[in-house]
C-alpha cells in the first residue's frame, strides 16, 4: 500500500484526499507512518457496512453482470486474469469510470 502511496504522490500534484473503505491494510502502522511524514495526503475513512457508498463495489457489480456473465473459467487463476484484463480496460471508459461514482450520490 504504501508502494501505491508513493508512486500516487509522483502523479499528482496538490493535496490528495484518500478516500478508503476500512480494510485493515488502509490502516496498518506502515500506511499510518507514510501518511504522518506526508502532509499532502489526507484520508477519509467511508462508513462500515456502507458499501452504496463505494465506487469500487459498483465496479465488481458491473464485471459481474457485465464482461464476466455467464463466464465459466476453468480455475480461480484463469477467473483472476479475466478480471485483471476487464479492470484494467476500464482506464478507457472514464463516462462509465464517472457513472461508478455517480452511482454512489455523493458529491466530489
Amino acid at each position: 500500500m504504501v508502494l501505491f502511496l508513493r508512486n500516487l504522490l509522483r502523479h499528482l500534484r496538490g493535496n490528495v484526499i484518500l478516500i478508503w473503505d476500512n480494510l485493515n491494510v488502509h490502516k496498518a502502522t506502515a500506511v499510518k507512518s507514510f501518511l504522518r511524514r506526508h502532509p499532502r495526503l489526507h484520508s477519509e475513512y467511508l462508513p462500515a457496512y456502507a458499501p452504496e457508498l463505494n465506487p469500487v463495489e459498483a465496479v465488481w457489480s458491473h464485471m459481474k453482470l457485465n464482461p464476466l456473465a455467464n463466464y465459466a473459467p476453468s480455475d480461480a487463476d484463469v477467473l483472476a486474469q479475466a478480471a485483471l484484463r476487464h479492470v484494467s480496460q476500464l482506464h478507457r471508459q472514464p463516462t462509465l469510470l464517472r457513472s461508478f461514482i455517480h452511482k454512489t450520490g455523493l458529491s466530489l
